[in-house]
């Protein structure tokens, strides 16, 4: 007998007794153990390998007759094996199964918020243009500060103004954005012009009302004088005042007699008198004399003769000679910017 053989008559041997010990315990005894031992095997998919197997048989038929314990063996082995293919097939399936599944998933998930992004983009770009069509587009309104103020200028008649030296528009014309502290503001209208400072407070509002007409001119001077501006003759009245227009005036002053000269800055207000006071620079006077004499100029004594470039105020003076033996000469003269020189000889 053969390895083989022997294991499988072993496995015969062992399924007999088995069968043998099912058999005590049944209830029923019209049960045959072999009939009971073959359902057993053909629960488990195995039915139809051997027709007969009956525990009674001695081991002289066992060995004559190998075939069916061969059968009953290689069957069981061959059905055990294709139960362990068919479960690991099975759980194989069902692990490929839901592992596709979860992929399938994982995908459409993704697939579906990259597509959610892409309609929220398309979404918010629409928008965007749509507003960017039907809006125009809006200047933003400058941003003031805390520490600016604003200046309100109303005149009459009506004037161009000017803040520190910008022009600012025609009143009545609200300035804004001007820093706190003081401005130089500068009216001009057609009846002349105003100049005024003023001081802005944060955050407040400087008004500022202004009334353009003339004013006047006083002069005093120690000799008589043509005044004219631009060309254009001034003249004075008997209290020695001429009406002006408010604003800075460059006046020229001139007496061609006395070769007198000069150019004088004033600043007119409206309704107000400015003064102004001519003082020319004086010249010098030299008298010389054949005889010992006293210099007299207006009544006031000026020295003995000769003297020499003696400081006298510009005009019409009356020059005396008196001389110490005796006599006098009495001189009108007029003193000019150029110096004066006298000779008076007695006889």
């Amino acid at each position: 007998m053969t390895d083989r053989q022997a294991h499988v008559r072993a496995a015969a041997y062992a399924g007999a007794s088995w069968a043998r010990a099912r058999r005590a315990a049944w209830t029923d005894p019209d049960v045959d153990p072999a009939a009971a031992f073959g359902t057993a095997i053909a629960d488990f998919g195995m039915g139809g390998a051997f027709e007969d197997l009956t525990p009674s048989a001695d081991e002289e038929r066992e060995e004559k007759e190998p075939s069916y314990v061969v059968t009953l063996a290689t069957t069981l082995a061959e059905n055990a094996r294709a139960l362990e293919f068919a479960t690991a097939r099975r759980l194989a399936w069902r692990a490929l199964t839901a592992l596709a599944a979860v992929a399938a998933l994982i995908a459409l998930v993704l697939i579906g918020r990259e597509y959610w992004q892409v309609a929220m983009r398309s979404q918010a770009v629409a928008k965007v243009r749509a507003a960017a069509e039907i809006a125009p587009p809006q200047t933003p309104a400058p941003a003031i500060s805390v520490s600016t103020g604003k200046l309100h200028v109303t005149s009459a008649p009506s004037a161009r103004v000017i803040v520190d030296g910008k022009p600012r528009g025609v009143t009545p014309v609200l300035v804004e954005n001007l820093s706190a502290g003081s401005h130089a503001v500068v009216l001009q209208s057609s009846e002349g012009t105003v100049e005024e400072s003023v001081k802005i407070a944060a955050g407040d509002t400087q008004e500022l009302a202004e009334s353009i007409y003339s004013g006047w001119l006083t002069l005093y001077s120690p000799f008589d004088v043509v005044i004219s501006e631009r060309g254009r003759a001034i003249a004075l009245d008997e209290r020695h005042q001429a009406m002006l227009a408010p604003g800075e005036h460059d006046l020229q002053i001139a007496n061609r007699a006395l070769g007198y000269e000069e150019t004088r800055h004033v600043a007119i207000k409206p309704g107000a008198a400015a003064t102004l006071s001519i003082a020319p620079p004086k010249s010098t006077l030299t008298v010389k004399t054949n005889a010992p004499s006293q210099v007299w100029l207006d009544g006031k004594l000026l020295g003995d003769a000769p003297l020499d470039a003696v400081p006298v105020d510009l005009g019409t003076h009356t020059v005396v000679v008196k001389r110490a033996a005796g006599g006098e000469r009495q001189l009108p003269v007029t003193v000019t910017v150029k110096p004066l020189d006298l000779t008076v000889d007695f006889p």
